[in-house]
């Protein structure tokens, strides 16, 4: 038997062997989101483009390799995809995403194997996307693929109810920060007076061409309906890189700058931050992080380490407000979104996210695909508050610190009948560059969002100046020209910084 000094000596000889192999091997520790030093205490992680998977070397096409293919599909179509079965989903998207990439010719496929692999191909189109109606102009999938001719440009959806908003935006896109790229409004006409109308006003926008869903895809058959007409209208869109934008949004220099962000040019998408708050109530991980878990897990890094939600952070991810994305180079991932939004799915996304916003990413989650979050939560543009405040919309940098945009249009409160009726004069703004050393406080009494920083101030909060400024006293002038087309009786302005007091949470 052993001594007891040469046991000790020998059991510290294995530890310090495991420890070594352990540094050697890159080894880190586990840790997990409820550990503190996971929170960000000051700046939140630069989050680097995240770089495509190292792709694997393409396995040589065989005639096995699409009986393989084949009978998967074989497989799966034995049962129909059921209500909210999210897993099915991945699996018949991917599958799908197979089928179209398989290089038939390559492979030397025999003749009657291809017959086989369109079939297949057309049975998944049927069962995946109804909305494709054969008397509309899109036939298939891949004459909606066909259709993307136009480089880059806008689309925008646009009801009767936000109308006015989307008239303003428009006419500011033009005439307040002089940009060119082609607009596309797309709505579903009902057929009255008044759509009429409000097409004719459109129509004298330069380079701006209305269109109507219902002439390209079968809305009712995935009934789509107010958050969903967003995704169906960028796949409907002739262009191959497009910036989808809601109807109350405001820009402070071309949008186009978003397609040269490197986060856009690394992974053909780019996505823009909601506030950092959670909603009245709750606090830590609440429903959008147990959706993500039951979606996607382990989620990528990249989510792990710039994912507010999953860090416990926020509730809330993304503001899809803007959506940049390159549809060529990631097109499987847009045809996900739309189905995400889509009757059979989107019954508890919608409410576990609040909408449609989350799905932009969680999509490309889902697909194993790259894609990129700026960098700051969102901030608010407006009026200046004591304290540190600023108050106004929903507030957004370019990727070199500079205004880029708002959500919300120039009111105070939209959602709001004595908030919706108050003009918003832009003349500050606050931004969230740690995710942790702020406070929001909530709309209350036609009263707009609120900003206020508890920390150090440089880089957080601002005025508006240069060509900025001028691009937000255009927007504003814009909104009052445009009143009286609307009936709209404008209000007093925000009464000035030094007599504005907190609102209450």
């Amino acid at each position: 038997m052993l001594s007891t000094r040469r046991f000790r000596l020998l059991v510290a000889v294995i530890v310090l062997s495991v420890v070594a192999l352990f540094f050697v091997m890159g080894f880190k520790p586990i840790s997990t989101p409820e550990d503190k030093n996971q929170f960000p205490e000051s700046n939140p992680p630069e989050p680097s483009p995240p770089e495509p998977s190292p792709t694997k070397p393409a396995p040589v096409p065989s005639a096995e390799g699409i009986t393989k293919l084949l009978d998967r599909w074989s497989t799966e179509k034995q049962s129909a995809l059921a209500l909210n079965d999210y897993n099915g989903l991945i699996r018949h998207m991917s599958l799908y995403k197979e089928l179209v990439g398989f290089p038939v010719r390559a492979a030397n496929i025999h003749d009657p194997d291809v017959p086989a692999l369109r079939l297949a191909i057309q049975e998944l189109e049927e069962r995946l996307f109804p909305f494709i109606d054969r008397k509309r102009q899109f036939k298939s999938i891949q004459s909606m693929r066909n259709s993307y001719i136009v480089d880059k440009g806008i689309v925008l959806t646009c009801g009767l109810g936000h109308f006015e908003f989307a008239y303003h935006t428009v006419r500011s896109i033009r005439f307040s920060v002089n940009s060119t790229l082609p607009i596309e409004v797309f709505y579903t006409s009902v057929g009255t007076a008044k759509d009429a109308e409000n097409i004719k006003l459109l129509a004298q926008i330069p380079n701006l061409v209305v269109k109507n869903l219902n002439d390209f895809i079968d809305p009712v058959a995935v009934a789509v309906t107010t958050f969903a007409y967003k995704p169906y209208a960028l796949m409907a869109s002739s262009f191959k890189e497009a910036i989808l934008i809601d109807a109350d949004i405001l820009f402070f220099q071309d949008p186009k700058a978003i397609f040269r962000f490197k986060g856009y040019q690394q992974t053909g998408i780019y996505l823009f931050r909601d506030r950092t708050t959670h909603n009245p109530g709750s606090k830590g991980r609440n429903m959008p992080f147990k959706m993500l878990r039951k979606l996607v897990w382990p989620p990528s890094e990249y989510v792990t380490q710039n994912s507010r939600v999953y860090l416990g952070l926020s509730d809330h991810e993304v503001d899809s407000g803007v959506v940049a994305i390159d549809k060529s180079k990631n097109f499987y991932e847009l045809l996900l979104i739309a189905l995400l939004n889509g009757n059979h799915f989107r019954g508890p996304l919608w409410s576990a996210f609040y909408g449609d916003k989350e799905l932009f990413w969680i999509a490309f989650e889902m697909m194993r695909q790259p894609f990129y979050f700026e960098r700051h939560g969102g901030g608010a543009a407006g009026y200046l508050a004591p304290d540190n405040g600023v108050c106004g919309g929903l507030f957004h940098q370019d990727d070199t610190g500079h205004p880029f945009w708002m959500n919300g249009g120039l009111v105070f409160d939209r959602h709001d009948v004595a908030g919706k009726t108050k003009t918003l004069n832009v003349t500050h703004w606050s931004t969230d560059i740690t995710w942790t050393t702020h406070r929001w406080t909530w709309p209350h009494e036609g009263n707009p969002f609120c900003l206020y920083q508890d920390g150090q101030l440089d880089g957080q909060m601002g005025s508006f100046d240069g060509t900025y400024k001028e691009a937000a006293e255009s927007n504003h002038r814009l909104w009052i020209e445009q009143g009286p087309m609307f009936g709209r009786v404008i209000a007093a302005e925000p009464a000035k910084s030094d007599s504005v007091t907190e609102p209450k949470p």
